[in-house]
């Protein structure tokens, strides 16, 4: 059974507590480190200077710790003190020695604290002395021996030098800090919790003895005690006309005012400190916990207290801090539910173990906070773990560099960023090593092998670094948008390089920017993690991807903002006009490596292969098998693309009004699509593989150099296939033969249906079977030739794209694929226009020109309940 009561032993003494939550609580230390040492409860627990073990019962004469109440009745530094020295390290007797050697002083009843100011004032005195030739060190001492024995001192009893030779009383602390507030209110935020409740208590004092203190204000002014310093911030005239002293009432509503005011600031400092507090629900906790980083970035980041340029944070910034904390925490998003922890439940009552994820992606535009929010992530990363090491990576090292400097800035105390982020982790200062310009690294005990930040450029080679955290910050360039072989170089530096230094079982990867191209590095993660969660982690990457764009010209509403408080619509048009660059704003802003102007077919018509209509279509569809050959017949020219679609009527039955209505439409389904290097022969064999799989009635050729010929002629001589049809490009571009069957594919505008489907594929359920409620998307196999005609401007390749643009061209010309025949079409056919009504313009402008551009940027789901905060 655990023992009643706890000693604390500090470098500046020894204190005994049984209300050990309350002593870890008011010393500021972590929340969990009461629940760690009980859980020790044998052997002493080292933590944040402090030393504990457990005890029966305290020895007489000891220290008696009494836990601090919401009023602020004892002060922190009224237990620091203790006349009961802990067990004594080996350079306590060397420095001893020292002290009584050079000043003949007793150092029995001294506290380690007043032996390193007294051996500190010494060396100092003595260097002195001895460089004006005064005094001779001791027989048997040097100073360099001496320094290093002082050193070695402070590290054992954990004493760190600048405080220690702080002199000054509690009550000077207190004036001082009064003074700091009063020059430059921002101030307030680095002082430390001690003084804070020095103040407060000071306030609460004068707020009871009003009347006394309106008397003492009326005064000489003076600031002899704690009290009366506390005094100085009380917003009173101490000079009252005709000799009266100032009005208790307002003495006691300013003291109450402040009060209030710098409790305030010790909370807001707790909640930047800690991730969540005691007593909170699972939703709370949830919240609060995913949250931290930005309430941390609110508190270190910001200016002073009355500045307005504190941060703006707006729901895209939440949703970006839970990505990140729910990679790290291996939660679930599941339809219906909302975010699912490991331990819990999910939606068909299982346990949920937990997803690995490889990181987090976010694609966001510029200056909306990326590049802030992960500065702040790498310093409270290293607030928390001071062993963890990362990496900073971007296109050049000296951007790279930059974000390292932010983050170095965070433990400066010469910084005012520094000494907040002091205040809340006053451990955590930089190394006299492994810091300049691309490194970073803070004190620990126990130091990592590297430093706990390293900035570089993606091209540096990394070879040698472990890492547990790895940050890509704008890691793909506008030259990737052109540059092709410089943009699968970078892809393979990335994950060849990088990637393979992460180490353990915990790393995780963070990504930030926006795509160049819809090959380049951010766009190929971003599609693999969309991969991953369609085919629920069997394929892709397992990534919490983020895409939040914002609106174009032909965006509804156009240039829709998600950061309205920073960037209003107005602000996105006066940059879209600056910009001047529709490519640049699709990738910059709307995310897009490609524009909606620049998309020949902007979406795509899918079906469900496992419907039942489907089922039914594709028993008596005519199948056509379509062949664009490579341009050499020996398998080292360009791939060969293969094609196969099924045409007959898509029948759907609906009911209205109790009423069976039937529908009919003529439709051509793509079934299949691939290509390859092959040869001839190879490309023939496939051909009747095909006609193994699928009953092909007709086959489509191209005729290339004569090889679509010579593949026909074999078919129907060695084969005897006579129903194969050639097919010329009558000198047309890709672009041109996509074009012309555009209005085929295209489904941007639902009330005018494509005519070609493409097979898509619903999410599996928990059983793992596809989810009939399910989203469609398109399938994996089908991605390819997917990209080709919604991406066309800035893909390369095309060859199933070919075979499927002769093949719609060919069932269009034959009759065997029609276009929809409104009331408009009837008309142009029997030409019978005169003029068209107001509301047909419209109609017609709508269905042409108004399509919404895609704006929704994510693929995951979130419940009612998880409405981000």
């Amino acid at each position: 059974m655990t023992k009643p009561w706890t000693k604390c032993t500090h470098a500046s003494g020894v204190v005994y507590t049984k209300n050990l939550s309350a002593f870890c609580r008011d010393k500021q230390l972590d929340k969990s480190t009461a629940y760690k040492i009980r859980k020790a409860e044998t052997g002493k627990r080292s933590l944040h200077g402090w030393s504990f073990d457990f005890v029966d019962s305290p020895p007489d004469g000891a220290k008696i710790y009494e836990p601090q109440d919401e009023d602020g009745g004892v002060s922190f530094a009224s237990v620091m003190h203790s006349a009961v020295p802990p067990d004594p390290p080996k350079d306590t007797n060397t420095v001893d020695a020292v002290i009584q050697e050079m000043s003949g002083k007793n150092v029995s009843e001294m506290t380690p604290i007043e032996k390193y100011r007294e051996l500190s004032t010494l060396i100092m005195n003595m260097s002195l002395e001895t460089a004006m030739g005064k005094a001779d060190y001791p027989v048997g001492f040097k100073p360099k021996d001496l320094t290093a024995v002082l050193e070695s001192y402070a590290k054992a009893w954990n004493i760190d030098p600048k405080k220690a030779m702080d002199m000054r009383t509690e009550a000077d602390k207190i004036s001082d800090a009064c003074e700091m507030i009063l020059k430059d209110s921002g101030r307030i935020w680095e002082i430390e919790h001690p003084v804070l409740l020095g103040i407060v208590d000071g306030m609460q004092k004068i707020e009871q003895h009003a009347e006394d203190y309106a008397r003492r204000l009326k005064g000489s002014g003076t600031r002899a005690d704690t009290l009366m310093s506390a005094a100085d911030l009380l917003e009173v005239d101490p000079t009252q006309s005709q000799g009266e002293p100032p009005n208790p009432k307002v003495i006691r509503e300013a003291a109450r005012r402040w009060a209030n005011r710098l409790r305030k600031v010790m909370h807001l400092a707790d909640r930047a400190r800690n991730p969540s507090e005691n007593g909170m629900s699972r939703d709370q906790r949830v919240i609060s916990e995913s949250t931290h980083l930005l309430r941390f970035q609110l508190y270190v980041g910001r200016p002073d207290i009355e500045s307005a340029l504190v941060y703006q944070f707006s729901h895209i910034h939440i949703r970006a801090a839970m990505r990140i904390w729910m990679a790290r925490n291996r939660c679930a998003i599941v339809p219906g539910v909302g975010i699912v922890l490991p331990g819990e439940k999910d939606n068909m009552g299982r346990k949920f173990l937990g997803e690995r994820y490889l990181g987090t992606l976010i694609m966001m535009p510029p200056r909306h906070g990326k590049t802030d929010m992960v500065i702040h992530d790498i310093v409270l990363s290293i607030d928390l773990q001071p062993r963890i090491q990362m990496a900073v990576i971007h296109d050049k090292e000296s951007e790279a560099s930059k974000v390292l400097r932010a983050a170095q800035n965070c433990f400066d105390p010469k910084t005012s960023q520094g000494r907040r982020n002091l205040r809340l982790f006053p451990d955590r200062v930089l190394t006299d090593y492994d810091n300049n310009m691309t490194t970073l690294r803070v004190y620990n005990d126990d130091p990592p092998r590297n430093p706990n930040l390293m900035a570089a450029s993606v091209w540096v080679s990394g070879q040698g670094n472990n890492l547990d955290r790895l940050y890509g910050d704008d890691l793909v360039p506008q030259s990737d948008m052109t540059e092709d072989n410089t943009r699968e170089r970078r892809k393979i530096r990335f994950s060849g390089t990088w990637m393979t230094r992460l180490q353990g079982k915990e790393w995780d990867v963070v990504l930030t920017g926006y795509p160049r191209h819809n090959q380049d590095l951010m766009w190929e993660y971003y599609t693999q993690a969309q991969l991953a969660d369609e085919t629920g982690g069997a394929e892709g990457m397992k990534m919490m991807a983020l895409r939040l764009p914002v609106g174009g010209p032909k965006s509804n509403p156009p240039f829709h903002a998600i950061w309205p408080e920073m960037y209003p619509p107005s602000e996105l048009r006066a940059k879209y006009n600056q910009l001047n660059d529709a490519s640049l704003w699709a990738a910059n802003y709307m995310c897009s490596p490609i524009t909606s102007d620049q998309r020949i077919v902007e979406r795509l018509r899918l079906y469900d292969p496992d419907s039942d209509d489907i089922k039914q279509f594709l028993k008596t569809a005519t199948y056509h098998l379509s062949v664009d050959p490579a341009a050499k017949g020996d398998g080292t020219g360009d791939k060969a693309g293969v094609v196969v679609g099924a045409v007959g009527s898509l029948v759907d039955v609906d009911f209205e009004n109790g009423r069976e209505i039937i529908t009919e439409e003529t439709v051509m389904l793509i079934v299949y699509a691939d290509e390859f290097y092959a040869t001839q022969t190879q490309l023939t064999e496939h051909m009747l593989a095909m006609t193994g799989k699928y009953p092909i009635d007709t086959a489509h050729i191209e005729q290339v150099t004569g090889l679509g010929s010579a593949m026909a002629e074999a078919l129907e001589t060695h084969y005897g296939i006579s129903r194969v049809v050639l097919h010329g490009t009558a000198n047309k571009g890709k672009a041109a033969r996509l074009r012309a069957v555009a209005p085929m594919l295209e489904h941007a505008d639902p009330s005018i249906p494509a005519k070609v489907l493409f097979m898509g594929k619903r999410p599996n359920d928990a059983d793992g079977n596809p989810d009939p409620d399910g989203t469609l998307m398109i399938h994996p196999s089908m991605k390819r030739i997917h990209d080709y005609i919604v991406n066309f401007a800035v893909m390369s390749g095309y060859h199933s794209l070919d075979a499927a643009t002769q093949l719609i061209k060919q069932m269009v010309q034959q009759g065997d694929l029609t276009v929809h025949e409104g009331g408009f079409t009837r008309e142009l056919k029997k030409g019978q226009v005169r003029s068209l009504s107001r509301q047909k313009l419209a109609r017609l402008e709508r269905a042409l020109n108004d399509y919404d551009s895609p704006q929704e940027g994510e693929y995951a789901w979130f419940g009612p309940a998880n409405n981000y905060v």
